[in-house]
């Protein structure tokens, strides 16, 4: 099982949009923590 389809089962509440964009938000955050790494976040 991946991530979404863990998502769209506990959270049948949510459309596989709304998956879509939390998994692309969680990615870009990750992205976004390991280039910060070492560095202040500017978050």
């Amino acid at each position: 099982m991946d991530l979404k389809e863990k998502l769209m089962e506990d959270h049948p509440q949510l459309s596989e949009y709304q998956i879509d964009q939390i998994i692309e938000d969680a990615e870009r955050k990750v992205d976004a923590d390991e280039n910060n790494r070492g560095e202040n976040s500017q978050n």
